[in-house]
């Protein structure tokens, strides 16, 4: 199987997330993509936690048979590290094609990941295009990288939030389910 995995914080999910994974599944011809919420990162924390953003990760994809949550991140605990999960999924599924799905702003960042030189030989890196940054020249040797061009919806959670926690609306930058659930649940001063 080719399964691609786009992991995050998802906090909040939002459409933007949904078209990445959803131009990467048809122009790799993937057979499903793994959403995986971070536990946390080395740099800095979610906002919501991480169960608040499982559940709105779930409801996001809800309906669409072709993306999976996959929460071994967040039950795992603690920091969380790409590789790890890479690992993992590798052991569990030997025969399986893996694309790492990023921005081509987050694959700058690529040579301070844990151990990139041992990902970059598990995975391919399905680049999905975003203005002013370009998969070329990036100083990574021996990676494979696959550009995926598709619309540039220019959102993102933090922007999310600050809207929300300002009172100003978000109500189309969210699946519908995940708007309501914030809404329900309080989250990030709504």
């Amino acid at each position: 199987m080719k399964i691609g995995i786009l992991g995050g914080s998802f906090d909040p999910v939002h459409i933007g997330h949904l078209i990445i994974a959803q131009e990467a599944y048809f122009a790799l011809g993937l057979d499903k993509v793994l959403f995986m919420p971070l536990n946390k990162s080395k740099g800095k924390s979610p906002v919501a936690g991480a169960r608040e953003r499982l559940k709105m990760t779930s409801l996001a994809i809800q309906g669409n048979s072709a993306f999976v949550l996959d929460s071994r991140e967040v039950v795992r605990g603690g920091v969380t590290y790409s590789i790890d999960s890479v690992l993992e999924l590798k052991k569990e599924r030997p025969s399986d094609e893996f694309f790492f799905i990023l921005g081509m702003d987050a694959f700058i960042s690529l040579p301070a990941w844990k151990m990139p030189e041992k990902l970059i030989k598990l995975v391919k890196f399905a680049l999905y295009n975003r203005d002013g940054f370009s998969s070329a020249g990036q100083g990574i040797k021996d990676v494979c990288v696959i550009d995926i061009n598709g619309p540039v919806i220019d959102i993102s959670s933090s922007m999310i939030r600050e809207r929300i926690s300002c009172g100003m609306p978000v109500r189309y930058f969210l699946p519908d389910k995940v708007f309501e659930y914030i809404y329900e649940k309080g989250l990030y001063g709504s």
